[in-house]
């Protein structure tokens, strides 16, 4: 191959990942929880229900967790959570996610085999959660049509329709609890304990997904077609 068509194809490779990119949701709420509870983008402030604020995250106890109220968050979106689970959760059950006000079992659990898992038929995943002083990034969506994704580091764990609407915020306020168990198994039961480095919501399904939109990659093929009639008029004169 010509070096200069070896060239003009890097810039035009290049232009094309410029033009698409990657796609996001939006990020509506972003709580990095640095001796803050606020919402860095100017919503509502998570509340604590116990737990020790420092200046890189959040450490809680059984029964301790965070919860968010008035999100604008209800059935579609994407939840991207870091955390260090103890390693007393290393063989029991310990909720993540709750939707329903602590009324219900169902919800977001890291399991006794550390595996990630919906409570809810017991829908369960396939790669070990990190444990100890290891954070694992803990990521689930929904979107409108009930399909739920749940990723672990970045790698779907597993996937199920949500027919009968379990992993909607449903409750008062679309309320949210983080990291909090409803307690009907006593305590510790499946009360988490551990350390939360960040939480950010998105108001799309799947948000962190690196598929361009159609939007993008129809510009990004107006781009290629500007540089390749850029070319052809350049070898004209």
């Amino acid at each position: 191959m010509k070096k200069g068509t070896m060239k003009n194809n890097y810039k035009i490779f290049t232009l094309a990942v410029m033009l698409g990119g990657t796609s996001y949701g939006a990020l509506v709420h972003q709580y990095d929880l640095n001796n803050s509870l606020a919402d860095n983008l100017g919503g509502p402030s998570v509340v604590s229900n116990g737990g020790v604020l420092g200046a890189t995250g959040y450490t809680f106890n059984f029964a301790q967790g965070l919860s968010l109220s008035n999100a604008g968050i209800s059935n579609v979106y994407t939840i991207d959570m870091l955390i260090s689970f103890d390693t007393v959760c290393s063989n029991k059950w310990c909720k993540v996610i709750d939707f329903s006000n602590l009324t219900s079992d169902n919800g977001l659990y890291n399991s006794p085999s550390n595996f990630e898992a919906f409570w809810v038929g017991g829908i369960i995943g396939t790669g070990t959660v990190a444990v100890g002083t290891n954070p694992a990034q803990i990521t689930l969506s929904r979107d409108a049509a009930g399909n739920v994704k749940s990723y672990l580091n970045g790698a779907l764990q597993f996937s199920f329709v949500d027919t009968t609407n379990q992993a909607v915020f449903s409750a008062a306020n679309n309320i949210m609890w983080f990291l909090q168990d409803e307690g009907n198994q006593g305590n510790p039961g499946e009360h988490p304990k551990g350390f939360v480095d960040y939480i950010k919501i998105y108001d799309k399904a799947d948000a962190l997904s690196t598929t361009p939109e159609p939007a993008s990659f129809l510009l990004c093929l107006g781009g290629l077609a500007g540089v390749c009639g850029l070319k052809r008029r350049r070898a004209r004169n």
